[in-house]
């Protein structure tokens, strides 16, 4: 976040504190928007006022295709030899209290 101007903004922020939600303010919402970042079109703030109610299913169905998308699109990182194989043993460690098994296997071949 970039600062804006020369104070911390007390003038924008008493009116609400003082309504008790400073975070509606229209100084607030205005940068809001310059600042915040979204990972994704899915993510939808209107969505929590009455103009922006997202229809039924929209969201799964989006939320879906993204992750569809993501995973055709992504490539597995080279990881060394030696450490793999550091990480299976810790992974196995960590498991083996609870009774599970072949859970490294199956994150590893996808099965």
């Amino acid at each position: 976040m970039e600062p804006h101007g020369e104070t911390l903004g007390l003038d924008a922020i008493r009116p609400g504190l003082e309504e008790g939600n400073f975070l509606t303010t229209e100084d607030t919402l205005k940068l809001y928007k310059k600042e915040t970042f979204y990972p994704s079109g899915i993510i939808d703030r209107k969505a929590l006022k009455e103009e922006g109610k997202i229809e039924a299913g929209r969201l799964v169905d989006e939320a879906r295709a993204e992750i569809e998308e993501r995973l055709t699109a992504y490539t597995p990182p080279e990881i060394d030899g030696t450490k793999l194989a550091d990480m299976e043993s810790v992974m196995k460690e960590a498991l083996a209290p609870f009774g599970v098994e072949n859970v490294v296997e199956k994150c590893l071949t996808g099965r």
